[in-house]
């Protein structure tokens, strides 16, 4: 894995983490910065990962 992949990884389980608790624990605003959060690292890395191919 490339350092660019761990860091990708890394932000994406800490969004996922504030997702899931923001479901369980009924607390809209972090369920929300963790889904918004999932979709940003979703779409810089698909990008990156585009980019990289050319």
């Amino acid at each position: 894995m490339t350092e660019e992949q761990i860091i990708y990884s890394a932000l994406g389980v800490f969004f996922l983490f504030c997702a899931a608790t923001g479901f369980v624990l009924q607390r809209g605003r972090t369920a929300l910065v963790g889904l918004i959060g999932l979709l940003v690292i979703l779409l810089v890395a698909s990008a990156y990962a585009a980019i990289s191919m050319l």
